[in-house]
C-alpha cells in the first residue's frame, strides 16, 4: 500500500505539468501582422482618379489600384505591416491632372489615419 502511494503522489506533479502544457497549446495564439488604414480626402471634389497604393521600393506595380473613396474616405483593411506610399490624382482648372503621393507606414494591430488636403 505504501508503494503505491508513493507511486500516486510522484504522478500527480507530472500529471499537473502534463495538462498545463497540454491546455497551452490549445490556446489559439495568432501573431498579428496586419494594421488598417484610413484616408480622409478634404476637397475631394477635386479628386479625378481613384487612388492607388504602392509599397515603397515597388514604383512600377501598384499593390492596390483603384480603390474607392466613399463620401471623401477611403478604407483599407489587413495590409501588412511596412512602409507604403498613396498615390492621388487631382484637377487643377481647365483639364490639368497632377500626379501626387504621399507615404506612410502600417503597424500591426493599428490603424493609420491620414488626413490628405487635395488643394494643397
Amino acid at each position: 500500500m505504501k508503494n503505491l502511494v508513493t507511486r500516486t503522489s510522484a504522478l500527480i506533479p507530472f500529471s499537473v505539468i502534463f495538462f498545463m502544457m497540454f491546455s497551452s497549446c490549445q490556446k489559439e495564439e495568432t501573431l498579428l501582422l496586419t494594421g488598417d488604414l484610413e484616408v480622409t480626402f478634404e476637397n475631394v471634389q477635386r479628386l479625378h482618379y481613384l487612388p492607388d497604393i504602392f509599397v515603397v521600393g515597388e514604383p512600377s506595380l501598384a499593390l492596390l489600384p483603384n480603390i474607392p473613396v466613399v463620401n471623401g474616405t477611403m478604407k483599407v483593411t489587413e495590409l501588412l505591416y511596412g512602409n507604403y506610399y498613396i498615390k492621388y490624382y487631382t484637377s487643377q482648372g481647365e483639364g490639368g491632372v497632377f500626379t501626387r503621393s504621399k507615404m506612410f507606414q502600417i503597424k500591426a494591430g493599428k490603424t493609420t489615419q491620414l488626413i490628405i488636403d487635395l488643394n494643397e
